[in-house]
């Protein structure tokens, strides 16, 4: 899985279009909720992150300290 990652982010800086994969990004959409990190796929390009595909919550783990 880190291989196709890593592959994406080298396609993405040499500026190949269209390279989206999946990662982890911070988002408002449910901090009220106390979720602010989200599974979302992202468009990787030579300045960074250009634009987000989706967000979506795929699970929320617990743990009591």
């Amino acid at each position: 899985m880190f291989c196709l990652f890593t592959n994406a982010h080298l396609r993405g800086l040499n500026s190949e279009k269209g390279v989206v994969t999946p990662t982890l990004v911070k988002s408002p959409l449910y901090e009220s909720r106390g979720i602010d990190i989200l599974s979302s796929d992202a468009e990787l390009g030579p300045e960074g992150v250009p634009k987000i595909e989706t967000a979506m919550i795929l699970g929320v783990l617990w743990f009591d300290a």
